[in-house]
């Protein structure tokens, strides 16, 4: 469930929390809150993508955190899906991808945008 604290002078700390897992040779951070998702080579540096990818996405919608998601495993259903349909599609079976859960974190943004957040977390 997504945080806010006012910091000082317009700056706002917002956490969130991230859902990583490991496909294939990658990580992947999916946030639970919002639909954003970051990927890299460590654990890290998919949470440093997604929270460039959550900045990015909450300067775009605004009162994204309204409403937050619910689910933590729409990765996996996502890509099953994918797999499905992609099988379908092509009328061969897919290998399903290896992918599995490494770890729930929590992640913090700093940001002086107080547009960018739903009147109810100021």
């Amino acid at each position: 469930m997504s945080a806010t604290k006012e910091i000082k002078g317009g700056v706002t700390e917002i956490t969130l929390t991230a859902n990583v897992y490991r496909e294939d040779d990658q990580y992947i951070a999916q946030c639970v809150e919002l639909p954003a998702v970051g990927q890299g080579d460590t654990t890290e540096d998919a949470v440093n993508d997604l929270k460039d990818a959550a900045e990015l996405y909450l300067e775009a919608m605004p009162h994204a955190l309204d409403n937050p998601r619910q689910r933590a495993d729409d990765l996996i259903v996502g890509v099953r899906n994918l797999e499905q349909a992609y099988s379908e599609y092509i009328a061969e079976p897919v290998e399903p991808v290896n992918i599995s859960l490494v770890d729930t974190i929590t992640f913090s943004l700093i940001t002086d945008h107080a547009w960018t957040l739903p009147h109810h977390l100021h």
